[in-house]
């Protein structure tokens, strides 16, 4: 390092001029909804050089160019890009390269993948080649494999893995090359939570700095609309917010046990910059019967029949075809229909159709 000069090295790539003026420009364009377009084109002017400089060239005209353009389409699910570049420098030297790449998803075992084919060539000569795969085990697992051949004739490949935790995001890679050996790294993301309305230390994979803790208390497996993550066996969830805007945070109600009730589903927030928002939904037990009630000679129970339990307090109406839907909060005991009355042991907490004769 002792020889390294930083100066030398600038005044050696652009023979110590300031630039004078830079220009980009580009278009992207679809094409009859075959493929699509792009080009783009830039150009970079420097001042003269110094009469007195070390590096300075006959040939040299101050200005260096480049261009670059890219095909792209797709063939149902396969994807297909080719793509080209070029430059000249202030010497009139001039360089390039292109590639190719394809990408194809398929299946295998009744798992979906994706693979991946990339081909580059260049000025210098020779062809580089890598290709991959990427796949899942699973909503949680997934990894990638793969490995290629540069230009130069060197080699290598790679290998990582990824696992999405309740509790943490893990990751893990390795590399191998011909140059420079083998290489991998471990790493984990996440967040501790302190939240003393829970009374309770949460670790959660959400990394956000502003994030609400949601709560239906003794409650798992409880997800919200904006997110895949599911309540821990506390009944409480790490959300992400957004930081001094209106947040709307809704409770998925598809993923609520079938004796459980919300007051309210959704609540909406303004939080300020890294805060914890602390937010409970209050949930209600209940027991919950769906009916279908034929009288002893068969028929249907007439529609509009009043249920009513051993206290004679009201559970709700049958419907056509004999259906009768029971939400309570106390188990109802016998059932009286009119005249009909259904015992408590044949009831069943169920989310299908129980077909039963009353008594």
């Amino acid at each position: 390092m002792s020889s390294f000069n930083p100066a030398e090295t600038w005044l050696q790539q652009n023979q110590g001029r300031r630039t004078r003026d830079e220009w980009n420009a580009g278009i992207s364009q679809p094409v009859g909804g075959l493929f699509s377009l792009s080009a783009s084109g830039w150009q970079r002017s420097y001042y003269p050089a110094s009469t007195t400089g070390s590096y300075r060239y006959a040939d040299d005209n101050g200005k260096e160019t480049g261009i670059t353009g890219t095909l792209s389409t797709q063939i149902k699910s396969v994807s297909l890009n080719l793509g080209w570049s070029g430059s000249r420098n202030m010497n009139g030297e001039n360089t390039w390269s292109a590639s190719a790449s394809v990408s194809v998803p398929f299946t295998l075992f009744e798992r979906k993948y994706s693979s991946s084919t990339t081909v580059s060539t260049g000025k210098d000569g020779g062809t580089g080649v890598s290709t991959g795969i990427s796949g899942a085990l699973n909503d949680r697992f997934s990894y990638g494999l793969g490995g290629g051949r540069d230009s130069d004739g060197g080699v290598s490949s790679y290998l990582n893995a990824a696992y999405s935790g309740d509790r943490a995001n893990l990751n893990g890679t390795v590399n191998h090359s011909s140059g420079s050996g083998t290489s991998g790294s471990v790493s984990a993301s996440g967040s501790v939570l302190a939240v003393p309305a829970a009374r309770d230390i949460m670790f959660s994979r959400t990394t956000g700095d502003t994030v609400a803790v949601v709560s239906v208390k003794d409650t798992p497996g409880v997800k919200v609309m904006s997110g895949n993550e599911t309540s821990d066996s506390d009944g409480n969830l790490v959300v992400p917010l957004n930081s001094y805007d209106w947040n709307t945070v809704t409770i998925d109600a598809g993923t609520l046990p079938l004796d459980t009730e919300l007051s309210t589903t959704s609540r909406k927030v303004v939080p300020t910059d890294r805060a914890v928002v602390w937010m409970p939904f209050d949930a209600l037990k209940v027991h919950r019967y769906l009916l279908q009630v034929r009288m002893p000679d068969g028929a249907f129970v007439p529609g509009g029949t009043w249920a009513r339990d051993s206290n004679n307090t009201p559970l709700g109406f049958v419907a056509n075809n004999g259906v009768l839907m029971i939400n309570a909060v106390d188990r109802p005991g016998d059932i009286t229909l009119g005249q009909c009355r259904i015992p408590a042991a044949k009831l069943q907490e169920t989310a299908k159709l129980q077909e039963i004769t009353c008594e």
